[in-house]
C-alpha cells in the first residue's frame, strides 16, 4: 500500500505567493499616489498630479502586459462584475457631460481620473501580493497618518501639509488625505485583539481613537464607534456581555476626560446648527441635485459626469457651491449617484453586498467591518469616488478573494498517511464488498 509524505500545512493548504521589491514598490507608489503623498507642503502640486497620473498609467501598463504577454491565470476575482458596472457608469456619464453639459471627453477623462484607481484590484491579482504584506502596509500607513495628523495639529497654523485647515469654535479642523487607510488600520488592530488576543495592539487602538476625536467631525467619530460597538456586542470570542459594557463605558469615560473641551465644543456646535438651520442645507442640496440638476430623464441612468472648471459644466457646479452652499460631497452617496448614474449605483451596491456577506476567516474580519463602516457612512461620505477610499476598497476586495481560495477549515493530516484510508465511505464500501465475496 502506497503512502505519501506531506508538509505540516496539509495537502489542501494554499500558500500565499511571495513578494519581491518591485511588486512592493508598485503597490506603495499606487497607495501613496491615492493619498496625494499626504500633500506634504514642500511637494509642488504639479509634481503630485504627475505622480498620480504616472501611477494610473502604471496600472494601465500592467493590465495591458497581462492581456498581451503574461496571461497569468487569474482566478476567483469575485468583484469583477461590480467594478465593470462602476466603470460602465463612469464612461456613460462622460457622454452625458458632453451631450447635455457641453464638457469635452478629454476634460471628463481628466476630471474623473481618480476613478481609474479601481483598476488596482486587477493589478493586485496580477502581482499576487501576500495578505500579510498588505496588512503590514495598511497598519503602518495608519500609524503614519495618525502621527502626521498630530504633528500638523500641534503645528497649526503653520502648514506642514498643504491641506484645508481651519479653526472653528475652538476646534482645529484638518483634512489630511488618507483617513480611509487609518480606518482600516484601526479595524485590523481591533480584529487582532479580539480574535488573536494580541493585546500589544491596544496602544494603536487608542492612538487611532484619539485622531477620531481630534478631527472634531461627528460623522468621522460616529462611524467607527458604531461598528466597534456592534463588533463587541456580537462577537463570539467575548462571552461576558457585562464585561464588554464595562470596558465600553471605561473607554468612553477615558476619552471624555482626555478630550473634554473638544467634545463640549462638538455638543455646542450641534445645538447651534439645530437652532439656525431649520431646513437642513444638506437636504436642500440633495433635493436640488436630484431634480433641477438633471438635464433630462436619460441622465438618471447615465449620471451627469464630473464637472471641471475648464468647462461651463464645472463652473456651474462651482457657482452652486459659492452661492448656495450646495456640495455634492456633502450629500454622500446621492452626490456620487448624480455623477455616475444607475450602473454605478448597482455596481457599488453589489460590491458592498459581497464585501459584507462573504464568508471570511476570523483573521480578516476587518474587511467586513470596513465595508459595514462604508454602508453606514453612505449618507455623508464619498467612499466610492475618493482615491484613498477606492484603493482601500480594492485591497479589501483582493484580500477577500484570496481568502476564498483558502479552505475555511484546514484538514490536518499526519506527516505520513495512507491515501486509501482518507475516505471513510470508500472503506465501508470495500468492507461490504469483501463480505459479499466471502473474504
Amino acid at each position: 500500500m502506497e503512502y505519501q509524505v506531506l508538509k505540516n500545512t496539509g495537502q489542501n493548504a494554499v500558500k500565499e505567493p511571495g513578494v519581491n521589491s518591485l511588486k512592493l514598490s508598485i503597490a506603495l507608489l499606487v497607495i501613496l499616489s491615492s493619498i496625494s503623498f499626504f500633500n506634504i507642503a514642500f511637494l509642488p502640486e504639479d509634481l503630485i498630479n504627475i505622480l498620480q497620473m504616472a501611477a494610473v498609467g502604471l496600472i494601465g501598463i500592467i493590465i495591458l502586459f497581462q492581456l498581451i504577454y503574461w496571461k497569468i491565470n487569474l482566478e476567483n476575482m469575485s468583484f469583477s462584475t461590480p467594478i465593470i458596472l462602476i466603470f460602465t457608469g463612469v464612461f456613460l456619464s462622460m457622454w452625458m457631460a458632453y451631450s447635455a453639459h457641453d464638457q469635452g471627453f478629454l476634460i471628463s477623462l481628466w476630471a474623473q481620473h481618480f476613478m481609474y484607481f479601481f483598476l488596482f484590484y486587477f493589478v493586485l491579482h496580477i502581482l499576487q501580493l501576500p495578505t500579510k504584506t498588505l496588512e503590514t502596509i495598511l497598519l503602518y500607513g495608519g500609524i503614519i497618518y495618525a502621527l502626521f495628523y498630530i504633528i500638523q495639529y500641534l503645528a497649526y497654523p503653520k502648514e506642514i501639509f498643504d491641506v484645508r485647515q481651519s479653526l472653528e469654535r475652538g476646534t482645529i479642523r484638518i483634512f489630511l488625505p488618507g483617513l480611509a487607510i487609518m480606518n482600516l488600520a484601526y479595524f485590523i488592530a481591533l480584529t487582532r485583539i479580539i480574535y488573536n488576543n494580541a493585546f500589544k495592539y491596544i496602544p494603536y487602538i487608542f492612538l487611532f481613537l484619539s485622531i477620531y476625536i481630534l478631527t472634531g467631525t461627528r460623522s468621522i467619530i460616529a462611524g467607527p464607534a458604531i461598528v466597534t460597538l456592534v463588533v463587541l456586542l456580537f462577537s463570539n470570542k467575548i462571552k461576558s456581555r457585562s464585561l464588554i459594557i464595562f470596558f465600553i463605558f471605561l473607554a468612553i469615560g477615558s476619552i471624555y476626560i482626555m478630550f473634554q473641551d473638544i467634545i463640549n465644543d462638538l455638543v455646542s456646535l450641534s445645538k447651534e446648527q439645530s437652532s439656525y438651520h431649520t431646513d437642513n442645507i444638506r437636504f436642500q442640496a440633495a433635493q436640488f441635485f436630484l431634480t433641477d440638476f438633471f438635464p433630462n430623464k436619460a441622465a438618471y441612468i447615465t449620471g451627469n459626469g464630473v464637472g471641471h472648471q475648464a468647462s461651463p459644466f464645472g463652473r456651474a457646479i462651482l457657482s452652486y457651491k459659492l452661492h448656495y452652499d450646495y456640495y455634492q460631497a456633502d450629500i454622500g452617496f446621492i452626490g456620487e449617484y448624480t455623477k455616475y448614474g444607475a450602473f454605478f449605483l448597482l455596481g457599488a451596491a453589489s460590491l458592498l453586498y459581497k464585501g459584507i456577506f462573504s464568508q471570511t476567516k476570523p483573521n480578516i474580519k476587518y474587511a467586513r467591518y470596513f465595508f459595514i463602516l462604508v454602508l453606514i457612512s453612505l449618507p455623508l461620505g464619498q467612499f466610492f469616488t475618493a482615491s484613498d477610499n477606492i484603493i482601500t476598497i480594492c485591497i479589501l476586495m483582493y484580500i477577500t478573494d484570496i481568502n476564498r481560495r483558502q479552505p475555511l477549515k484546514d484538514k490536518h493530516r499526519p506527516i505520513v498517511y495512507f491515501e486509501e484510508l482518507e475516505n471513510k465511505s470508500e472503506i465501508s464500501a470495500l468492507k461490504k464488498e469483501q463480505k459479499t465475496q466471502g473474504i
